[in-house]
């Protein structure tokens, strides 16, 4: 495999790492108020916690638990008694119980004092769908600009509560998760992170499988390929040119609206749909090499690629869809400029970068699943095109110039990381 993909696969799954890390701030809020009439202590006495997961967290809300879990807890071992009108603070030994919203209650949590922590919003946790519908979430604040939310509050039984979870909007969650392998594996809210990782480390696999015909590298297929498509035309353009990005987009398609709906009979209400947002994402992503390449007198060909269609239907089914489903064949009259070359290459990832923020604005604005889907589509374009695996943009543009490479690479990474997975 090329060291410098592996590279790029590293460093996305170390900056995963580190965003899961800065969740760990969270602890410093964690904190629940717990009184207990003194005469109910006891030697050896200790307080239940139970920290109860919603069986549809999502990604955000699970890397929460998981923060909170590794560090929070070991933070609350004093508890308040109170004796009259005094107030003692003691320590005591916190037992803590996870629990799924499944396998409990807010009755039998309310059985005994206690501290109870939950994990998912009103929709992905039955729990505190409950709590608040009860009106015992007493005070809300919010920390990573308005998408996690904590609420606190206490049951009738003096039991404090608090309730972690992500802002609330009108979104499709990843269906295709409950059907992968992976599952098996990690956590659900794992999954679709492993998908698209695998699918990373597919397409610079891909690279070093020469011997296969049919799943030649990227580079050696262009260069297989003679340019110039036979046949008729419409405005200049090839028939066979247009049907591999119609192909392309509705192969991505066909992927991400498996991986949003799964086997259900609204896959067929969505595949239209969403092959039709992948189209534009397609054309835009295509239009702006054409022009930066009419530019500087490069002609430019869009072929379906089959190899990275497969990758891409296979991560579907993994769980999160991901790869890149043709590549381009340029033709240069003379010489030219390293420079303009790149250029010609990084205008694509750039242009599908500014409509992944755009889309992905106007659907925090108002939340809308067509935003949802142009967002997600243009978003695996950029970042899969920035990937520096021979054939694809970003192979060119770091042989060209590291730094600038290196620099978008980054922004790309971050943008698709967050609009996907938190």
């Amino acid at each position: 495999m090329d060291r410098r993909f592996l590279l790029a696969v590293l460093f996305l799954l170390f900056s995963g790492f580190c965003c899961a890390q800065n969740l760990g701030g969270i602890a410093e809020d964690f904190t629940l108020e717990l009184d207990i009439p003194s005469g109910n202590i006891s030697e050896g006495f200790e307080v239940n916690m139970y920290l109860v997961l919603g069986g549809d967290m999502d990604l955000f809300e699970r890397m929460v638990y998981d923060s909170v879990n590794s560090g929070g807890l070991s933070m609350q071992s004093r508890v308040r008694f109170t004796e009259g009108n005094e107030t003692i603070i003691r320590d005591v030994r916190i037992n803590r119980i996870v629990l799924q919203d499944n396998e409990t209650s807010l009755g039998e949590l309310s059985s005994g004092t206690a501290m109870i922590v939950l994990f998912g919003g009103r929709t992905h946790n039955k729990i505190t769908e409950e709590v608040y519908a009860s009106g015992f979430i007493e005070n809300e604040s919010t920390k990573y600009m308005g998408q996690l939310i904590i609420g606190k509050g206490k049951l009738d039984n003096d039991s404090g509560l608090i309730a972690f979870s992500h802002k609330s909007t009108e979104k499709l969650e990843r269906e295709a998760v409950k059907y992968s392998p992976l599952k098996d594996y990690m956590a659900d809210e794992y999954v679709p992170v492993a998908a698209t990782s695998i699918g990373m480390v597919l397409m610079g696999l891909v690279t070093i499988a020469k011997t296969v015909a049919e799943f030649l590298a990227l580079d050696m297929g262009r260069k297989k390929k003679v340019f110039g498509h036979v046949g008729p035309k419409i405005f200049g353009v090839s028939l066979r040119e247009l049907g591999a990005i119609v192909g392309a987009a509705s192969v991505l398609g066909f992927a991400v609206t498996w991986t949003y709906i799964g086997p259900k009979i609204e896959f067929f209400q969505y595949i239209f749909l969403n092959s039709a947002l992948c189209l534009f994402a397609a054309l835009s992503h295509e239009l702006s090499h054409r022009l930066m390449g009419r530019l500087f007198g490069i002609k430019i060909e869009y072929r379906f690629w089959y190899m990275g269609s497969f990758i891409t239907i296979v991560t579907a089914f993994l769980g999160n869809s991901f790869g890149i489903q043709g590549f381009l064949l340029e033709k240069v009259d003379g010489e030219i400029s390293k420079w303009k070359y790149a250029a010609t290459k990084l205008a694509a990832p750039v242009i599908s970068t500014i409509i992944t923020v755009v889309f992905a604005l106007l659907y925090h604005i108002n939340p809308s699943i067509i935003f949802q889907m142009i967002y997600a589509t243009a978003s695996i374009w950029a970042m899969a095109e920035i990937l520096p695996v021979r054939g694809l943009d970003g192979y060119d543009i770091r042989s060209w110039n590291r730094i600038v490479w290196f620099i978008f690479f980054i922004i790309i990474s971050v943008v698709y990381f967050t609009v996907n997975f938190f």
